[in-house]
């Protein structure tokens, strides 16, 4: 594409495509030459383009993992930070499927989390959320933040593409069970001093 400034001023974008044609002995004759004004495809382009860029700040800003899941096939797409919360790479990982993300799942959240898949699909939630752990790779467990919506239906209404992130909230939840740790104690001391308080 070139840019052209018209008559008034503008600058626009164009599309500049040309035919040569020759002669009986080769030589040039005369050329053909269209312009197509791009301006507003150009635009959206690059509208789309400072879109993606602010997606991927703010994705990087909250340090979540990203994944894309076809309901359909099982197939799910994560991005790096994903497979880095649970201590591999994606290139490690290889092919991902759903069943391999619930095989990672502890078995007390996973029922929880497949109830609100379910209510999600069903239409009697706008997102799904859920908090559970999975499996690290080096055995341990990572309490991560689920949280996605489905896109798209198929065309008899079937759940299709489903995008979502996982944010590690493992130290959250190490603070939580710390202060319920502490109000627990400072209960029993209380409970205690109304023992021995004539």
């Amino acid at each position: 594409p070139y840019q052209m400034i018209t008559s008034s001023g503008e600058i626009i974008d164009v599309l500049l495509s040309a035919i040569l044609e020759r002669d009986a002995q080769g030589q040039p004759a005369r050329s053909l030459a269209v312009f197509e004004d791009v301006t507003l495809r150009r635009r959206a382009e690059r509208e789309l383009q400072r879109e993606h860029a602010r997606l991927r700040n703010l994705i990087e800003g909250t340090n979540a993992g990203t994944w894309e899941w076809n309901v359909r096939t099982g197939e799910v797409i994560v991005n790096p930070r994903w497979a880095e919360i649970i201590g591999w790479t994606v290139e490690e990982l290889g092919v991902i499927t759903n069943q391999y993300r619930a095989d990672i799942a502890h078995p007390d959240e996973l029922p929880q989390t497949q109830q609100l898949l379910r209510e999600h699909f069903a239409g009697r939630s706008d997102d799904y959320v859920s908090e559970l752990r999975l499996r690290h790779r080096d055995g341990s467990w990572i309490w991560v933040e689920d949280r996605g919506r489905l896109i798209t239906r198929t065309a008899d209404g079937k759940p299709e593409w489903m995008f979502g992130i996982h944010v590690d909230i493992s130290e959250r939840k190490r603070r939580d069970d710390a202060m319920l740790q502490l109000s627990a104690e400072l209960g029993h001391v209380e409970n205690q001093r109304e023992l021995i308080t004539p």
